[in-house]
């Protein structure tokens, strides 16, 4: 089987379709396990039949993937036989095959007292405290995403007004709100912990970003994943927590407190309203369990 042009993939995955690193990173490895498989069963892409699409769609349920992870692989090939058909003409075997529907659950979201407890964490040994609480503070009072987070350079934040000007997925650009406390967070790190990380770093600084490590360059997705842990510890939270939950806390108590699903669609920056109605579901579980511990003929 001829070698497959994993870089002209790489590079219609970003030119083309404008996809972030982290998800043209996915879509390499989905096709390189497809393209494994399908070595393994001396089959070949150019020719690939119905019958080898189901063998392998069927080893991946054997393989107990989860119905997000295939549905995400299916669109990597999807794309890559796009990127064939594009570049010599080769039709698309998967053209026909649909997505599985996906089911999307969101369990134990962080409660407001589990936001307190985090955010509330101050440890006064931790030199970087100030940049921490920073970060985890935008998170949840703006919903942003942590490759959102991380994107963010000094020029997007406006303290006075308590806007971020944030650049999602597939670089569509938004407005997002913050509060108080936020805002009150940013500007002590910028003027205590940002210049400390500047003047240490020297040369080798990134002066744009906003959220930077101890080198003086942005910090990156892991970083952030890392301090999270870190603090979710120390406020005895006994659970994982991801920079993802503090994005569901925030969708979930807004909504709970009354806001307008479509202006919190809009916060996420959700181009289809029904990713936003999973936090509405939510909220009908939570009103379900009150009811039944609260009503007496319940």
């Amino acid at each position: 089987m001829e070698e497959p042009d994993l870089q002209g993939y790489n590079d219609y995955l970003y030119y083309e379709k404008n996809y972030s690193t982290h998800t043209r990173r996915a879509y390499i490895s989905d096709l390189l396990d497809f393209l494994s498989f399908i070595r393994d069963k001396d089959l070949s892409v150019e020719d690939l039949q119905i019958s080898g699409i189901r063998s392998y769609l069927g080893s991946l349920h054997f393989r107990g993937a989860r119905r997000s992870t295939i549905a995400r692989k299916i669109s990597a090939i999807k794309q890559f036989y796009d990127f064939l058909d594009e570049k010599n003409g080769s039709e698309n075997p998967f053209g026909f095959i649909k997505r599985p529907r996906l089911i999307h659950e969101i369990k134990d979201v962080l409660s407001k007292d589990e936001v307190e407890s985090l955010l509330g964490e101050h440890d006064d040994k931790n030199m970087y405290r100030n940049r921490d609480l920073a970060m985890m503070e935008l998170m949840y009072s703006c919903g942003i995403r942590v490759s959102e987070l991380v994107g963010l350079d000094v020029g997007d934040v406006n303290l006075k007004s308590k806007e971020l000007v944030v650049s999602g997925k597939r670089s569509k650009v938004r407005i997002v709100y913050f509060g108080d406390l936020a805002a009150e967070e940013v500007k002590r790190y910028i003027d205590t912990d940002r210049k400390k990380l500047l003047s240490r770093a020297g040369k080798s600084t990134d002066e744009s970003a906003l959220f930077i490590n101890r080198f003086g360059s942005r910090i990156t997705d892991r970083g952030v994943r890392n301090i999270l842990i870190k603090y979710t510890r120390r406020a005895g939270i006994m659970r994982k927590v991801s920079p993802h939950d503090l994005r569901h806390a925030f969708a979930t108590h807004l909504l709970v407190n009354g806001a307008d699903i479509r202006s919190v669609q809009e916060l996420l920056g959700h181009s289809d309203i029904s990713t936003t109605q999973i936090y509405t579901h939510l909220n009908i579980n939570d009103l379900k369990l009150e009811h039944k511990l609260t009503h007496p003929r319940s």
